[in-house]
Order: C-alpha cells, then sequence, then structure tokens
C-alpha cells in the first residue's frame, strides 16, 4: 500500500510539474525540463530523504537496538 501511495503522489507531482511547465505570456522560459519544476524537486528530495531515513532506521535497528536489549536493568 506504501509504494501505491508514492506512485499516486508521484503522479499527482509530475502532472502539477507539466502546469508549471506550460508557456505564458508572463513566463515564455517555462517550457523547460518537468525535473527542474517545484513540484517534482520536492518530490524527488522527499524520496530521497525518505530512502534515507529508512536505511539509517534498518541499520540502527538491526546493529543498535539488540545491545539496548541486552544490557538492561533486570
Amino acid at each position: 500500500m506504501a509504494l501505491e501511495q508514492l506512485v499516486l503522489s508521484g503522479c499527482v507531482c509530475f502532472i502539477s510539474g507539466l502546469v508549471f511547465t506550460w508557456p505564458s505570456a508572463a513566463n515564455p522560459e517555462a517550457g523547460r525540463s518537468i525535473f527542474r519544476t517545484l513540484p517534482v524537486k520536492m518530490y524527488l528530495w522527499s524520496l530521497l530523504g525518505m530512502g534515507v531515513l529508512f536505511l539509517l532506521s534498518w541499520y540502527l535497528a538491526a546493529y543498535y537496538v539488540p545491545l539496548l536489549w541486552k544490557h538492561q536493568p533486570w
């Protein structure tokens, strides 16, 4: 279910990124890359942050939590 939510939010971000790339009279340079738009940048940065936090929590749970449970005072 989490992967489905990531894909759905990615679709929403890329569709809103397409809106940012449409050229207009106010912004003639808007027809550039979709990966340079704010919604897509925020989505990619959040994916990177979630991936780093997931790997860090996995590492800590595998190597440091057993040490904490082994040395309890009771």
